[in-house]
């Protein structure tokens, strides 16, 4: 169903995000 494989592909996306931000966040964090 191209629905799910969407909701699927959203959610990867979202999950790809949250892991580039929390890279950044530790990167702000050390000198």
């Amino acid at each position: 169903l191209p629905a799910i494989q969407s909701c699927i592909d959203a959610i990867t996306e979202h999950q790809r995000l949250n892991t580039l931000m929390k890279g950044e966040l530790i990167k702000g964090l050390l000198p």
